[in-house]
């Protein structure tokens, strides 16, 4: 490729470009900012300029290229969120790394044995697809279930204890989904007397 003025060849240069902007682009999308093909064209001339006698345009096939080299599409907006969301998602991932890097470097003074995690788990009663093959242009899809619609939609909550060396301590907690947040005599009667479960129940079916 012929060289051009003030060094590097035509193509280190766009490539500088696309480098830059596709930088910019990261940089925008990790706090969710909105991001138009303007903002693109505007990046690389802003970058272009920085090479002296340089004909870019950034066009809109550049712009095209650019997208298309990065997998970039237009997407809809489904959630807007805040600054201050973002930031307090940024402490709480960078919290959670510290304590990371904390537990495994207090960890082998234990033992694998002896070192334990918890976590709740909401599962569906019945768990069901949310999409189907169906018609087009009509004017409501519904999906069906073969227990009550609630079955569907409410959940019951399993909360384990796991040791770092992979093995399941103590009893399994699982806290069932029950009006007014007692269990029934029909449920006391009819459930499975597993000896490790701990069973309790909420109106929510969470802890």
């Amino acid at each position: 490729m012929p060289k051009i003025q003030q060094g590097g060849t035509r193509f280190e240069k766009y490539e500088a470009i696309d480098e830059y902007v596709f930088d910019l682009f990261k940089e925008a999308r990790s706090t969710f900012k909105t991001v138009r093909d303007i903002d693109l064209r505007s990046w690389a001339l802003q970058k272009s300029r920085e090479f002296v006698d340089f004909p870019f345009k950034a066009s809109e096939k550049w712009v095209a290229n650019f997208k298309k080299k990065h997998n970039m599409g237009s997407r809809k907006i489904q959630k807007v969120v805040s600054e201050r969301e973002i930031v307090d998602s940024e402490i709480l991932m960078e919290r959670a790394r510290e304590f990371r890097e904390e537990v495994l470097k207090e960890a082998p003074k234990y033992g694998d044995k002896y070192v334990w995690n918890t976590d709740q788990v909401g599962i569906n009663y019945e768990i069901l697809t949310t999409r189907t093959l169906s018609y087009k242009g009509e004017r409501a899809t519904f999906g069906f279930g073969f227990s009550p619609k609630n079955r569907a939609t409410h959940s019951y909550t399993v909360q384990p204890i796991i040791s770092m060396e992979g093995k399941i301590i103590g009893d399994f907690l699982v806290c069932l989904q029950e009006p007014g947040g007692k269990l029934g005599p029909r449920v006391v009667d009819t459930i499975f007397p597993a000896p490790n479960l701990t069973i309790t129940c909420s109106s929510s079916g969470k802890l």
